[in-house]
């Protein structure tokens, strides 16, 4: 093989945890695995699944050393320790259904490329936790998806009713999903589902008979989340399937319903295995329910339970002691309308603790239009013009929840940049986890001086 190829083979070495098996190979920079036990890498998640044997044979190149070999042994399932980078031309399969609610059709024109990618591939489920709707899987794939353990695998069912879900999904291949969804937990794999509910859709009776079907599967299933249709004001101009949001009144009775079926499961099984968005409550003004109501929060990136995750932990936080000094001038955090009355609940007891006066700003998302109310979905330029009144002489500086810019950036969803934000506000502007700990820690460096 020609040292082009070794170039652009296998997986680039981006970083080597300290703490993992991986910490004993002495790699040298810019090092590529190429092979491991004689199997090539075209993608990470085929690394991921051989990395679980407790016998591996490494191949690695690097330009000045050429190729390498690592032999170890290791516990089952035991990590290396290795961050690789995903193949820059990696082909992921494009989902091939056109889901009258699907989010990425909502879009105007004129945003970066990688947003309009409409992913359905089992591996990003699998190393990411994305949704498949499994209708983009071939039987021969699918049963090697159970051959290999893929588990657990997330599912985007919306309805078990065949005609219903080919019509949501326009996809005459989408009926079968309670087939393929027995085949997998028959098999042994954990499952979690995924319903994007509809108002006048698959909600009321379809959605009875959704929760109806998917009890029959096993303990596998470990996981039902109904999660509110996202709509952006594009729909009309994009020429698309007419949907409304759910009223006050409807998510009171989707939340009566899924309570219901909880009751059943803890009888049946002793935990609840369906649940809700927190968006249903906090449009429907109920309280969030406890920690102990979301079991092991299998579904907490789709927002279920985040609420009461973090109210618990800033509950514990603000159990710690506080300053004792007063400090100078005021903190702001910035978030969604649907967060806003969350955090603002918490704003004086937050100012008790740390001495100074910390504020919540509610920003309305003008760019996808205001129905879109969770914090994720803001963007820069809905920030630079609604954030400035909010502030005063005395504001040390702006905190954001991470959710808001790209991943591993400071880019939000219409490429401004959060120095965007700090060149106009002439302002210190922080990039915060979204948990009550990135909060609590993002204040605490703001009255350090960062």
């Amino acid at each position: 093989m020609e040292y082009l190829d070794y170039q652009h083979q296998g997986l680039k070495v981006t970083g080597v945890d300290p703490d993992g098996i991986a910490a004993g190979f002495d790699l040298p920079e810019n090092s590529r695995l190429v092979m491991v036990n004689g199997r090539p890498l075209p993608d990470l998640f085929t690394f991921r699944l051989i990395e679980s044997e407790p016998e591996l044979t490494l191949l690695f190149w690097e330009e000045r050393e050429g190729l390498f070999e690592i032999e170890l042994e290791k516990d089952e399932d035991e990590p290396l320790g290795l961050s690789l980078e995903i193949v820059t031309d990696e082909v992921f399969t494009h989902c091939h259904n056109g889901c009258v609610f699907c989010f990425i059709d909502q879009l105007p024109e004129g945003m970066r490329g990688s947003l309009y990618f409409k992913d359905d591939d089992m591996r990003l489920s699998f190393l990411h936790g994305n949704y498949i709707t499994l209708t983009n899987l071939k039987e021969a794939e699918l049963d090697r998806l159970i051959a290999l353990r893929f588990s657990p695998i997330n599912v985007s069912v919306h309805t078990t009713d065949p005609e219903l879900r080919q019509k949501m999904m326009r996809n005459r291949f989408a009926g079968n999903v309670l087939e393929r969804l027995k085949k997998i937990t028959e098999a042994g794999l954990d499952v979690n589902v995924q319903i994007v509910l509809c108002p006048d859709l698959n909600d009321k009776a379809h959605l009875e008979r959704t929760f109806d079907d998917l009890a029959t599967l096993n303990e596998h299933l470990r996981s039902v989340a109904c999660v509110p249709v996202g709509l952006t004001r594009y729909r009309d101009e994009n020429g698309l399937f007419s949907l409304r949001p759910h009223t006050k009144k409807e998510c009171l009775a989707v939340i009566e319903t899924v309570y219901k079926r909880q009751q059943e499961m803890l009888s049946r099984r002793a935990e609840r295995v369906f649940y809700l968005a927190d968006e249903f409550y906090l449009k429907a003004g109920v309280e969030i329910p406890a920690v102990e109501a979301y079991e092991d929060f299998y579904q907490i990136e789709n927002g279920v339970g985040m609420v009461a995750r973090f109210n618990d932990d800033l509950q514990a936080l603000l159990e710690t002691p506080g300053r004792r000094e007063k400090a100078d001038g005021d903190i702001l955090v910035a978030t969604g309308r649907l967060a806003e009355p969350v955090l603002s609940a918490w704003s004086e007891r937050l100012t008790d603790h740390f001495g100074l006066p910390i504020r919540v700003a509610g920003i309305d998302n003008h760019f996808f239009g205001k129905a879109i109310t969770v914090s994720g979905l803001l963007t820069g330029q809905d920030l630079l013009s609604q954030v400035k009144p909010h502030l005063t002489p005395e504001t040390r500086a702006l905190l954001l929840p991470d959710n808001m810019v790209r991943a591993g950036s400071e880019l939000f969803l219409d490429d401004v940049e959060v120095s965007d934000l700090r060149t106009s506000f002439s302002l210190p502007v922080e990039v915060v986890s979204e948990t009550a700990n990135g909060l609590f820690s993002g204040i605490d460096r703001v009255l350090e001086g960062f």
